[in-house]
């Protein structure tokens, strides 16, 4: 089964300026969730800029500037985009709704809610964002995402999404490296799986090709680790508490 980290230990920005709402939230939700609080429209920017979320739960009536800046932000990032975008508002009309939804919301709770009630939420929204992964066949991980049915790789740079070009050979061995994430292959083992049981090639060509495929991660090539005296393995956990 492909390990998607959007799905492990899920990090959700709550923007939230009431010292009460915030409270509630952390004894109700941070049991389930790694919370991250914001109390503004610019403190809650700065770090969708700077860190990795998996949702963004939103109270519109923030003290600095309206949180419908927030949600235009989110989908204006190629980074951020398509993340579950839950407004929290007591306002309850259709028009607001109606706006906000058009910016690129993807669900409400009204005020007064509760942290269950949220729950329920979130988790409706990740299941569906991860059947749609699965369809995809996509694995993604902390600004890389690989496409297994595309045979495409994209890096996220500064919000941007820019597509890396890979040999065959380059994309099997990273997707496969990928897809036993954590696991230590020896060079061997990684001749048989990936260049084929029958190859005549030597050990020193994963080295090569490791070595190509770093450069080609740029910024992200701390994710295939060496392991002195065995191997290599594909391990984003460090840049991930980097990110943190």
């Amino acid at each position: 089964m492909k390990r998607d980290y959007a799905f492990d230990r899920k990090k959700i920005l709550v923007v939230e300026d009431s010292a009460e709402y915030q409270a509630v939230l952390m004894a109700g939700l941070s049991p389930l969730y790694e919370l991250k609080i914001a109390t503004s429209c610019k403190e809650a920017v700065e770090l969708l800029g700077t860190e990795d979320f998996c949702a963004a739960v939103l109270d519109l009536g923030l003290p600095d500037e309206n949180g419908t800046k927030i949600v235009s932000f989110i989908q204006e990032s190629e980074r951020l985009r398509g993340m579950p975008i839950i407004c929290a508002t007591a306002k309850d009309s259709i028009e607001y709704k109606t706006a906000c939804f058009s910016l690129g919301a993807t669900d409400f709770v009204s005020k007064p809610y509760s942290p269950i009630e949220l729950h329920l939420v979130l988790d409706a929204k990740f299941r569906l964002l991860h059947q749609a992964r699965q369809a995809e066949n996509v694995m993604s991980f902390p600004s890389l995402l690989i496409n297994l049915s595309r045979h495409t790789v994209h890096v996220i740079e500064k919000s941007q999404r820019k597509q890396i070009e890979l040999s065959p050979l380059e994309f099997k061995l990273l997707s496969y490296l990928a897809s036993h994430n954590e696991r230590v292959f020896s060079r061997e083992q990684l001749l048989d799986e990936v260049w084929g049981a029958s190859s005549n090639i030597v050990d020193r060509s994963v080295d090569s090709c490791i070595a190509k495929l770093r450069s080609k991660l740029g910024d992200l090539n701390s994710y295939i680790k060496s392991i002195h005296g065995v191997g290599y393995k594909f391990s984003p956990s460090q840049q991930m508490r980097g990110m943190q």
